[in-house]
């Protein structure tokens, strides 16, 4: 593509080199040259197929480099600022960015409607495997799903589900590198969540922008739950987990609930706090320390959020 669309005033790779120092600032410099390269062909021909990529009209490459970086700008404004995906790491699916881009290629603004269908199908696509196999074909789809949602017909979206349940939530561990992990702390961070400590809202951009490991908190501790014979597994799961700042992490420690719940969380404003984070309300899980029941309510208390996030 260098080659194929050199001339002694354009040079692809300095042009690339133009939108990653753009990229960088949102934190989202890790993209990956294939996805502005998906990203531009989306653009042009309506496909992302790297046959077709090759066989871009170089005039049109060159014609088009300042759409491609102006329409994805606003595609990680849009995911930074809609759902709270702060850096490249917490993107859930790196292919959505080429949907969002060929978007905003043809429209700078959206309808109500158009927004509510393209959350639904962010969130649906999120808790999927969708781009696991087939990936060239799948975004094609997604590019014409974008062209009915700008025809206003929304029917498109009953093609996308969702496929999460309770069982593999609780079974799946803490990874950044898990795209069912990226959208579930992004979910968390939508609710808002407040400290558990004072009650204070949590600035979740700190933990999502790096990632800080400091930043998140075992509510079942991982040295309890270690002492009574817990697998790493399990004490690791994503249900286990809640934002939390670095010194509210050291308040608690490796306090058990049935301590930490009743003597440092605010009596007098802890229903708003739990729900804040998703965190189940049923004070004798945490009287009892029963871990297993805990991590059962709560997957299914962020499943219930999904199903909303997703509309299913």
């Amino acid at each position: 593509m260098i080659a194929w669309t050199w001339m002694e005033d354009f040079h692809l790779k300095e042009k690339f080199l133009e939108i990653y120092e753009s990229l960088e600032n949102k934190n989202f410099g890790n993209t990956k040259d294939k996805i502005l390269l998906q990203c531009l062909s989306a653009i042009l021909k309506r496909t992302t197929k790297t046959s077709e990529i090759l066989t871009l009209n170089p005039d049109s490459v060159r014609e088009n480099m300042e759409l491609l970086k102006r329409s994805l700008e606003h595609a990680i404004d849009y995911v930074s600022t809609q759902f709270n995906a702060k850096s490249e790491d917490f993107l859930p699916k790196a292919q959505q960015l080429v949907a969002l881009t060929y978007l905003f290629s043809k429209k700078n603004s959206l309808t109500s409607q158009q927004t509510k269908t393209v959350q639904n199908w962010f969130w649906r696509t999120s808790f999927s495997d969708r781009y696991s196999f087939s990936t060239d074909a799948k975004m094609d789809e997604d590019l014409l799903f974008i062209d009915d949602l700008l025809a206003d017909n929304f029917e498109s979206i009953y093609k996308y589900t969702s496929e999460i349940n309770t069982q593999t939530l609780m079974k799946q561990t803490f990874s950044k590198s898990n795209p069912s992990v990226r959208a579930t702390l992004l979910l968390l961070s939508k609710s808002n969540p407040l400290d558990l400590t004072n009650g204070h809202i949590i600035d979740t951009g700190q933990a999502l922008s790096n990632y800080n490991r400091k930043e998140y908190h075992h509510i079942f501790p991982n040295a309890y739950l270690k002492k009574i014979g817990r697998r790493t597994t399990e004490i690791n799961s994503i249900c286990n987990f809640c934002f939390l700042p670095a010194n509210s992490n050291k308040i608690i420690s490796n306090k058990k609930p049935s301590d930490y719940f009743f003597n440092i969380i605010p009596n007098d404003n802890i229903d708003h706090i739990l729900d804040s984070n998703i965190i189940p309300k049923r004070m004798a899980l945490y009287e009892k320390d029963s871990y297993d029941d805990f991590l059962y309510e709560r997957a299914n208390l962020i499943i219930q959020k999904i199903k909303i996030a997703t509309n299913e």
